[in-house]
Order: C-alpha cells, then structure tokens, then sequence
C-alpha cells in the first residue's frame, strides 16, 4: 500500500508539472498562432486594398484617355474646316487659338495641312511659330508647361530634322547663357530621344560641338554641369555615337 501512495503521489506530481509546462506552452502556441493568422489577414487584406487602388487609377487612366480622345476630335470637328479651306486668315484664326487651347493638336493638324499642300505659304509662318514656341516653352519658369513641351517634341518631333537643327541652336553662343538649367535638361532628353531619320553628318557635327561647348564651359566653371544634366549628357553621347554608327554604315 505504501508503494502504491508513493506511485499515486508521484502521478499527481508529475500531472502538476506537466500542467504547468503543458498549459502555458499551450497557451503560447495559440497567442503565436493567433497573432500569425491576424499578421496574414492584415497582409493579404493590404493586398487587396492595393489591387483595388491598381484597378482605380487603371480604370481613370482608361477614363482620362478616353476623355482626351474625345475632347481631341471635338477640336478637330471645330477647326479641321478652317484649316483645310485654303483660307489663310481662316487658318492663321483657327491655328492661333488652337495653339492656345491644345498646342499639341495644333501642331499634327498643322504638319498634316503642310503635307497635303493645304496651308498657305503666309499661313506656313504660323505653323512655324507654333513650333519655335515649344522651343522657348522648354526652358519655361512654369514646370507643367516645360513638360508638356518636352513632351510634344518627343513624341511627334523624334524625327523631324528641323526639330533637332532648332534644339542644337539653342545652346549656339549666343543663346545658351538665355536656356535655363531645366531647359537644358530637357534639350538633352529629346536630343537623345530622337530617331536616326532625324539626322544628317552636318547636324552631327553641330551635336559634337555642342557637348564640346557645354564640357569646357563645365570645366572653365562658366557653366557647372549637375548630376541630372551630367545623365542626360551621357545619354546623348552614348546617342549620338549610335547615330553616326548608323548614318556612316
């Protein structure tokens, strides 16, 4: 019977142990689990909430450009008869206010009119204008209107050939002091953004003295080349180099 007290206390014993190590060991597992599962939930419902904001802004840039494109041929409802009638002071009227209103419609509905013939030589001053305009807009004090113009000439002046010749003028002597520091940067990008068509052996040769020009005026100290201006100088080397390859190939 002593035996059996002693083998009865000793169970007991061992329980109170067990418990005491079992249960709070427990205890842990379920508090792990649980924070686990509240860290996943939290996570995944951080995803979702990302995939919806994703599919809003899809779903307004699908709205804006389709807005855009709307807007775009109502213009082009409105001033497509003046500007195809032959008329100049009909065109010099639509092309004026047009360029105010959308500059980058009046620039395609003026190269179109110029290809077909259908612009007056006194009206062909006026496109011109337009287009000398989104030079001077590149430099802009106002940083939207710098960057629709850098825009324009990227995407619809890559090739044109008197879009580079007018870029590369602007850092001639006489205009460079007046080409601000943003407006460089952006005459840079588009000169490295342009295509081959755009260029001819002459106009390389102007582009190898304008980096020429802009390095020693870096180096006398007229002119400190920053880092950002520095990249895109880069960029148009590496550029310009590509084009000269192909033109003498």
């Amino acid at each position: 019977m002593e035996n059996l007290s002693f083998v009865t206390m000793s169970g007991k014993k061992t329980l109170e142990i067990g418990e005491k190590i079992v249960i709070p060991t427990l205890g842990l597992i379920i508090s792990l689990l649980t924070a686990g599962i509240a860290s996943y939930v939290a996570v995944k419902q951080n995803e979702i909430a990302i995939e919806q904001n994703d599919i809003q802004d899809k779903v307004a840039q699908i709205q804006a450009t389709q807005f855009d494109r709307e807007l775009e041929q109502k213009y082009i409802e409105i001033f497509y008869t003046e500007i195809a009638s032959g008329d100049e002071r009909q065109q010099q009227l639509a092309l004026s206010l047009l360029g105010e209103i959308e500059p980058s419609l009046a620039l395609k509905l003026s190269r179109w009119a110029q290809t077909s013939g259908r612009l007056n030589p006194e009206t062909e001053q006026k496109a011109r204008d337009i287009e000398l305009r989104l030079l001077i807009d590149i430099s802009s004090p106002d940083r939207s209107t710098r960057r629709a113009a850098t825009d324009i000439l990227k995407n619809q002046y890559a090739e044109s050939e008197s879009a580079v010749t007018g870029i590369l003028d602007l850092f001639s002597s006489s205009k460079i002091d007046s080409l601000s520091a943003a407006g460089r940067i952006n005459a840079l990008f588009f000169l490295a953004n342009t295509k081959t068509s755009a260029w001819t052996p002459d106009l390389t040769q102007e582009a190898d003295k304008v980096v020429k020009s802009l390095e020693k005026r870096h180096q006398s100290g007229v002119a400190i080349i920053g880092s950002q201006t520095r990249q895109y100088l880069e960029e148009f080397k590496r550029h310009l180099s590509k084009v000269k390859a192909e033109i003498s190939g």
